[in-house]
């Protein structure tokens, strides 16, 4: 069995508040009508592909990355590292992804 070295991160709902007000505007733009769309479960996958791309652009060695929209609206993304060196190295990086907006 692999051992693995978890973090957790999450993602504000004010954060994903922000970016279903930008899917919105976007799509509203292009001719959707956007009051019969739910954007909130895209909004909450949207900014958790951010973090883990903060994550992966880095290269950063990462064995695994899952998102989880929560009732409160914000995300939980977590991630699950091949060695203590690569979660380290997250640690990081990702406190630097608090504003998306």
């Amino acid at each position: 069995m692999q051992t693995t070295w978890p973090l957790t991160h999450v993602i504000a709902a004010t954060e994903v508040d922000a970016e279903e007000m930008r899917l919105r505007e976007v799509l509203a733009s292009a001719g959707y009508d956007v009051a019969k769309l739910t954007l909130t479960p895209l909004a909450q996958q949207v900014v958790a592909e951010g973090v883990k791309a903060v994550v992966t652009d880095r290269s950063v060695p990462l064995v695994s990355a899952m998102h989880e929209g929560q009732p409160d609206g914000s995300v939980l993304v977590r991630f699950e590292f091949p060695t203590d060196d690569a979660q380290s190295l997250a640690q990081l990086w990702l406190p630097h992804t608090a504003t998306l907006s």
